[in-house]
C-alpha cells in the first residue's frame, strides 16, 4: 500500500510540473505576441482558478475504485436503486452498520464542483471527476430503509442502479468484561459512561486522581501535598458516587 501511495504521489508531482511548464510557456508566448501586461493578470486569474477548482491535492486518480475489506461475517445483499429509492431484497435482516457499494460517475459539472450523494437528509461528498466504485454509509438509516422510503439521489454525479449492501452487527461490549483506562476519572465518565453504566463486570483505571492544580484547597489551611491528596480523594469519590 505504501509503495503504491509513493508511486501515485510521484505521478501527481510529475503532472503538476508538466502543467506548470505548459502554463509558463503559454504566459511567455502571450506576453511576446499579445501584450506583456496580460501576464500578471493571467497569473492572478490562474491562481484563483487553482485555489477554487484544483487545490484539493488528490495524488490518486478519481477514476480508481475504492476497495473496502469487510469482515467475513458481513452479509452482502444485491439491491437496486429505482426511482431514487433503495429497494431491498426479501430476507433482509436488521443490522447496526450498513455500507452501500455503488458506482458513481461525475457529470461535467462534477468535474468543477464536488459531486454529492443525498441519502434522505444526509449528504456525502466525493472527489471531483469521480468515476468508479464508492461506498455510502447508510448506518442510522435503518428505519427508513426497512420501510422502503430511503431516498438516494446524486448531485453533479450519477449512481448505478445495481448496488451491493453490506450489513454488519456490532457486538454488545456491555455484556463482556470491560477495562477502561483514562487519564482522570471524569475522562472515563465523559468517554464511556454510556457503556460502563450498562456493564455488569467493569473496572476503571485512572493514571492520576486529578490531584494537580490543588491551590484552591490550600484555603482550608492545608499545605500543597495535603491539598492535592484531598482533591484526589474528592474526585475519586465523585466518580464512584456518580
Amino acid at each position: 500500500m505504501s509503495a503504491r501511495k509513493q508511486q501515485l504521489l510521484k505521478r501527481h508531482r510529475k503532472h503538476k510540473r508538466i502543467a506548470l511548464l505548459v502554463a509558463l510557456v503559454a504566459l511567455l508566448l502571450i506576453g511576446a505576441l499579445v501584450n506583456w501586461w496580460l501576464i500578471p493578470l493571467l497569473v492572478v486569474l490562474g491562481w484563483i482558478a487553482h485555489e477554487a477548482w484544483f487545490a484539493d491535492h488528490l495524488f490518486y486518480r478519481p477514476q480508481d475504485d475504492y476497495r473496502y475489506a469487510f469482515p467475513e461475517d458481513a452479509k452482502r445483499y444485491l439491491v437496486r436503486i429505482e426511482g431514487g429509492r433503495l429497494v431491498l431484497p426479501d430476507g433482509f435482516d436488521a443490522a447496526d452498520t450498513l455500507f452501500l457499494e455503488v458506482n458513481l460517475k461525475a457529470s461535467w459539472l462534477g468535474r468543477w464542483r464536488d459531486p454529492q450523494v443525498w441519502i434522505g437528509e444526509d449528504r456525502q461528498d466525493f472527489e471531483r471527476g469521480v468515476a468508479g466504485r464508492r461506498y455510502l454509509n447508510l448506518s442510522g438509516q435503518q428505519e427508513l430503509l426497512a420501510q422502503g422510503r430511503l431516498n438516494i439521489r446524486g448531485r453533479f454525479c450519477r449512481l448505478s442502479s445495481d448496488a451491493s449492501l453490506y450489513a454488519m452487527r456490532n457486538p454488545d461490549y456491555a455484556e463482556r468484561r470491560i477495562l477502561i483506562i483514562a487519564p482522570h476519572a471524569d475522562d472515563a465518565e465523559l468517554a464511556a459512561f454510556g457503556l460502563y453504566s450498562r456493564a455488569r463486570d467493569v473496572a476503571i483505571v485512572t493514571l492520576t486522581q486529578g490531584e494537580i492544580e490543588a491551590n484552591n484547597y490550600q484555603r482550608l489551611g492545608l499545605d500543597l501535598p495535603a491539598a492535592a491528596r484531598l482533591k484526589g480523594r474528592l474526585r475519586s469519590w465523585d466518580s464512584l458516587a456518580i
